[in-house]
C-alpha cells in the first residue's frame, strides 16, 4: 500500500535511530559537474517530483544507515510543495516497498506525525543478500508517469554500484526514458578506495539520462 505523507523541514534527521544526518545541500544545481566529489553535498534540485531508489543489497549493509540519512537530508532540502517517493531496490519487490509524500515547511502536529511515519518506514528497511534494479527502476518511472507535468521529474539511485547485469539496466533506461523527460542522478556510496576506482558504468548511466554521478565516502 502506498503511504502518503507530509514532511517538515529540518527536524526529522535527528529522530532517525542509527543514522548520522548529512547537512542540507546549498550548492547550485546548474553548476553541478558530471561527477561530484566524495566530500560533496547533494546539489539541490528544481525537479517537481523526485523518486529516490534505495539499493537494499547485502553489499550495502556497511553504508545502509548512511544512505538512509542521505535520503532524509535531501528530502529536507526540497522546496515546499515538491512531491517525492522512496522505492526500495529488492530482489523480489513486495507491496508497500515504496513511500510517497509531499514536502511542507512548518512545525504542525500533523506534519510531525507524517515525518515520523517516514522515519519508521526507513527504519524498518533492511539490506538483503541480493537485489534486482530493474523492478525498482520500472516502479520509479511508473510513479513519475502518473504525474501530469511533462517536465521536472528526477530519479536518484543510491547504490554501491554492484548490479547483476549492467546491460539490462542500460536497456531498461533506454526504453523507459526515450524522450529524456526524466533526469537520473546516481549517488555511489562506499569506502574511499572503492570510490577512487572510476565507475564508468554509473557515470555513463547518469550522463546518458541528463544527470550526475555523486560520490559519497563511507563514514568511519
Amino acid at each position: 500500500m502506498r503511504k502518503a505523507i507530509a514532511i517538515t523541514t529540518g527536524i526529522f534527521l535527528g529522530l532517525m535511530l542509527g543514522c548520522s544526518g548529512a547537512p542540507s545541500a546549498k550548492q547550485s544545481a546548474s553548476a553541478a559537474p558530471a561527477t561530484q566529489a566524495a566530500t560533496s553535498k547533494a546539489a539541490p534540485t528544481d525537479a517537481r517530483h523526485v523518486v529516490y531508489i534505495l539499493d537494499c543489497s547485502g553489499s550495502m549493509i556497511p553504508v545502509f544507515d548512511q544512505a538512509k540519512s542521505e535520503i532524509l537530508s535531501s528530502i529536507d532540502a526540497l522546496p515546499e510543495g515538491k512531491s517525492f517517493s522512496i522505492v526500495l531496490m529488492r530482489l523480489k519487490p513486495a507491496p508497500g516497498d515504496h513511500f510517497t509524500g509531499i514536502h511542507f515547511t512548518g512545525m504542525t502536529a500533523k506534519a510531525r506525525v507524517a515525518e515520523k511515519a517516514l522515519i519508521e518506514f526507513l527504519n524498518e528497511v533492511v539490506a538483503e543478500d541480493k537485489t534486482d534494479p530493474l523492478p525498482a527502476l520500472d516502479a520509479a518511472f511508473d510513479l513519475l508517469s502518473s504525474q501530469t507535468d511533462s517536465e521536472g521529474k528526477k530519479i536518484i539511485v543510491i547504490t554501491d554500484g554492484v548490479f547483476p547485469d549492467n546491460k539490462l539496466v542500460e536497456n531498461l533506461l533506454r526504453q523507459r526514458n526515450k524522450r529524456g523527460q526524466v533526469s537520473l542522478d546516481v549517488w555511489c556510496i562506499g569506502p574511499k578506495e572503492w570510490l577512487e576506482q572510476a565507475n564508468r558504468f554509473l557515470r555513463g548511466m547518469a550522463q546518458a539520462n541528463g544527470g550526475v554521478l555523486r560520490l559519497i565516502e563511507e563514514h568511519e
